[in-house]
C-alpha cells in the first residue's frame, strides 16, 4: 500500500503564507530601489571583461563611426552599424552571518533588513546580467546556494535568509576556508554582519580579507541596530551575550552607560580604520536607513585596486 504523507499542520501553512508574503514584499521594495541609474552605476562599479559582437543593424544619430561596417554598407548603399554588448560573468557572492548576535532586533526584525539588502544585491547583480549566490554562516556554513544568472535565485535568497535560524558564534575562519574552496574564478564578495569583534579579532579578520583580495573583490557590509549602542537605565538587571549565552547580573548605572557608549564608539571607529588602511571598501549600515539608498551612494565611489 502506498504510504500518504500526513497533511500540513494549519500553523504550518499559515507560517509558509506568511514568509511568501514577506518575500514577494521585499522583491518588490528591493526592485523599486534599483532604478536605471542604480543600475547604471553598478555596472561601471563592476566593468565587464570585454564586449562582445551583437548584430549589424541599421545607422543611428550618435553612433560611433568606427562601428560601421564598410562591406554590408557597400552592399545596401545605406550606413550600417556593428553593435555589441557587454561581456558580463560576474560572480556575486553575499555572505551573510547568521550567528545568534545577528538575533537580536528592536523595531524590525534583523532578518527581514538582512534579506531586503540581500535582494538589493542579487536583483542588482541579475539585472545587470551577473550571478549571484549566498552563503549562510555562523561557526559553520548554515546554507550555501550556488551563483546563477537567473532571476528566481533572487527570490530564493531572499526565502534563505528569512529562514536563517541564528545559532552559534560568528567564525570567519570557517567562511574564508569556505570561500577558498569553491570560487574558482574572481568573484564579487559582499559579507554581511555585526562585526562585534575583539582588536585583534578585526586584525585577523581584515587579515583574512587581504587573502580574498589576491583573487576576488571583497566588500563587508556592517549592519547595527540603533539600540545596540544604547543602554537603558535599569538598575540591577540580568544581562545575556547572545553569542555564548552567558548570563550575569549587573547594575546598569550611569557611568556603566557612558563607559558602554565609549567602548562601542571606539569599536566602530577601530573597524572604520582597519578596512581603511587595508583598502578596503567598507559601508555601514544602520536599522531603519533607506538601504536602497546607502547601497546607490556605496556604487558611486571608485572601488580600490
Amino acid at each position: 500500500m502506498k504510504r500518504q504523507d500526513p497533511e500540513p499542520s494549519a500553523e504550518f501553512l499559515e507560517k509558509r503564507k506568511e514568509i511568501l508574503r514577506r518575500i514577494r514584499l521585499l522583491r518588490l521594495f528591493a526592485e523599486r530601489s534599483i532604478s536605471s541609474q542604480t543600475l547604471g552605476i553598478y555596472r561601471s562599479f563592476f566593468p565587464g571583461t570585454g564586449m562582445d559582437f551583437s548584430e549589424i543593424r541599421g545607422y543611428y544619430f550618435g553612433d560611433d563611426i568606427r562601428n560601421i561596417s564598410w562591406p554590408t554598407t557597400a552592399k545596401n548603399r545605406k550606413l550600417y552599424v556593428k553593435s555589441f554588448k557587454e561581456d558580463r560573468s560576474l560572480n556575486v557572492v553575499i555572505a551573510v552571518d547568521c550567528s545568534r548576535s545577528m538575533g537580536f532586533w528592536s523595531k524590525t526584525r534583523r532578518q527581514e533588513n538582512m534579506a531586503y539588502i540581500a535582494a538589493c544585491l542579487a536583483f542588482s547583480a541579475l539585472k545587470a546580467g551577473d550571478k549571484a549566490g549566498l552563503v549562510l554562516f555562523s561557526d559553520r556554513i548554515v546554507d550555501y546556494l550556488p551563483a546563477k544568472n537567473a532571476m528566481r535565485n533572487g527570490v530564493v535568497i531572499i526565502d534563505a535568509v528569512l529562514r536563517a535560524n541564528p545559532s552559534g558564534i560568528a567564525d570567519f575562519s570557517v567562511l574564508h576556508g569556505f570561500l577558498l574552496s569553491i570560487l574558482k574564478e574572481p568573484s564579487a564578495i559582499f559579507l554581511i554582519s555585526d562585526f562585534f569583534l575583539s582588536e585583534p579579532e578585526i586584525d585577523d579578520l581584515v587579515a583574512k580579507l587581504r587573502v580574498l583580495r589576491v583573487r576576488h573583490r571583497v566588500y563587508p557590509f556592517s549592519f547595527w541596530d540603533q539600540a545596540e549602542f544604547v543602554l537603558p537605565e535599569l538598575g540591577y538587571a540580568r544581562v545575556r551575550d547572545m553569542e555564548t549565552q552567558r548570563t550575569e547580573w549587573c547594575k546598569i548605572s550611569e557611568p556603566l552607560i557612558e563607559d558602554y557608549h565609549r567602548q562601542m564608539e571606539k569599536k566602530r571607529t577601530y573597524l572604520r580604520e582597519s578596512f581603511e588602511k587595508a583598502g578596503i571598501l567598507y559601508l555601514p549600515l544602520l536599522e531603519g536607513e533607506d538601504y536602497g539608498k546607502r547601497l546607490f551612494d556605496f556604487f558611486k565611489k571608485k572601488p580600490p585596486l
